[in-house]
């Protein structure tokens, strides 16, 4: 069992994972090279060279599942940020016996979006129930009827009982116009947002210098 490794202990946590006779490292490990969350790799921490004696390393941390076949990063049980919508969540079983890891799926999801276009879709009578306990996203595309609009907004705050609305609206600018349907129908959080969207866009521009440049701005305005 490897605890969170800080500069507290480094050297300690180092020398028991380099001497360690042990077949198996459960821990909450920063690893190089393994997605944070969807998109997202990291790029920094430990080598993952410096695992290569355990048959299997299995821990927490990142929030997306992802495994190389030795390192195993289960992902979080279930939803955080939205930074985790569409992710799949759910845990693990370990048979310490046979090595096998089983994961048990959580189908329960908290953030989810609605695209509001009333040109095409009458919301007055649209079921709301699959929002409730949720974190909404409401991206407004087309808005021609203020009433209804309004009417839809007051039910999700206080009809369904949601945790949250955030409403994205620019009547000004298509946003359609300049982001790709398969970003815009993620609805992820600010951060994820913008790398998919520089990942979708036609450059020659280092494209992870220009992530880490928008990740620095959107610290900085995030702190002021």
């Amino acid at each position: 069992m490897i605890p969170w490794i800080c500069d507290d202990n480094y050297d300690h946590s180092i020398k028991e994972i380099e001497n360690t006779n042990a077949e198996l490292a459960l821990g909450h490990l920063e690893i190089k090279g393994f997605e944070m969350n969807a998109g997202h790799m990291n790029q920094q921490g430990l080598e993952k060279a410096m695992f290569h004696r355990f048959e299997k390393v299995i821990s927490g941390h990142f929030h997306k599942k992802s495994d190389d076949g030795q390192v195993y990063y289960l992902g979080s049980q279930y939803e955080i940020t939205w930074s985790d919508y569409k992710c799949p969540k759910g845990f693990h079983i370990l048979d310490t016996e046979t090595r096998e890891i089983t994961r048990i799926p959580n189908p329960i999801r908290i953030h989810k979006k609605l695209v509001y276009n009333d040109k095409d879709e009458d919301y007055s009578k649209l079921d709301l129930e699959h929002y409730k306990d949720c974190f909404v996203k409401v991206f407004v595309t087309n808005k021609t009827n203020e009433e209804m609009f309004n009417n839809l907004i007051d039910r999700l705050h206080n009809t369904v009982d949601t945790h949250e609305v955030n409403i994205i609206e620019d009547l000004n600018t298509d946003i359609t116009a300049s982001v790709g349907d398969d970003v815009l129908q993620q609805g992820e959080d600010t951060l994820t947002f913008l790398g998919n969207y520089v990942e979708k866009t036609d450059t020659d521009l280092d494209k992870n210098k220009l992530k880490e440049t928008l990740k620095d701005l959107y610290v900085e305005a995030s702190e002021r």
